[in-house]
């Protein structure tokens, strides 16, 4: 079981037949980031959490406007681990994720790299980053993609019918 399967273990049977295709998400999240980090800043256990949240509330609260519902999960995560002092950077990471421009503020080095990193995984490795279509193609072949983006449309569908209007909440600037 890898850390991020540990962090996750409580919230797999919620997420139902999305849970080993998010759980694939978030590992490939993982293994992307630190091929980014080429200064290997990155602190493990604070990417792990980040990975494991990041996306979750979309399953956890039944919302495409997830940002804030999985940061408090994080949160409270956090809490009950005794590393409230990380709050501040993995719910930059989490909040940050889906930034269209490059972030600059604080933070700033383990929120580029995390946002880069989702971004090649959302891309389905069309946005890479330096990351080679092997090194994309090999970590897809360890962690299958198994339907993870046509499970995010199926949610996405369901969030457009409820909300035309806003259809991307999560995305920023």
């Amino acid at each position: 079981m890898n850390r991020i399967e540990e962090i996750l273990k409580d919230f797999l049977p919620e997420l139902g037949s999305a849970a080993q295709p998010y759980l694939n998400h978030a590992t490939r999240v993982f293994f992307l980031a630190k091929k980014l980090d080429s200064d290997n800043s990155l602190n493990d256990e604070k990417l792990a959490i980040a990975c494991a949240f990041h996306d979750l509330g979309i399953w956890m609260e039944n919302t495409w406007n997830y940002l804030e519902p999985s940061e408090k999960l994080c949160s409270e995560h956090l809490d009950a681990i005794g590393k409230s002092a990380w709050t501040d950077e993995i719910l930059m990471m989490i909040e940050q994720h889906h930034k269209l421009l490059p972030y600059h503020g604080t933070f700033e080095t383990s929120v580029e790299l995390f946002r880069k990193a989702d971004l090649v995984d959302f891309s389905g490795g069309l946005i890479r980053f330096g990351i080679s279509k092997k090194e994309y193609s090999q970590l897809t072949r360890q962690f299958p993609l198994l339907g993870f983006h046509g499970i995010l449309f199926q949610s996405f569908k369901h969030h457009l019918k409820k909300k035309p209007w806003k259809p991307f909440p999560m995305v920023k600037l």
